[in-house]
């Protein structure tokens, strides 16, 4: 039983925990709110190459991916949209 009693894990009793573990590793690349149908690959490459060429620092990369946001959903933009987008630019970035 060693190490079965930390982490997801931690309800043995249940396969319900074992279930939504399982589910938490397959949804990990997938970003947890859902982009406006609005924004296309092409705007996350285009907000990529923008951060890649003008961001020095942290702050301005999130300035850049904000901008890149409003710029395409205008009013629509929540914090959690402009979250799920910087992941997809960040997913962008890291290839």
């Amino acid at each position: 039983m060693s190490g079965m009693g930390m982490g997801p894990f931690n309800n043995n009793d249940s396969l319900k925990s074992v279930t939504d573990a399982v589910k938490g590793v397959l949804n990990q690349g997938k970003p947890q709110v859902d982009l406006p149908d609005s924004i296309t690959p092409q705007h996350i490459s285009d907000a990529a190459n923008d951060v890649r060429q003008n961001a020095v620092t942290l702050s301005d990369k999130n300035k850049i991916i904000t901008q890149h946001m409003q710029k395409i959903t205008g009013a629509e933009t929540t914090h959690g949209n402009v979250a799920a987008f910087a992941n997809e630019v960040q997913r962008n970035l890291s290839k």
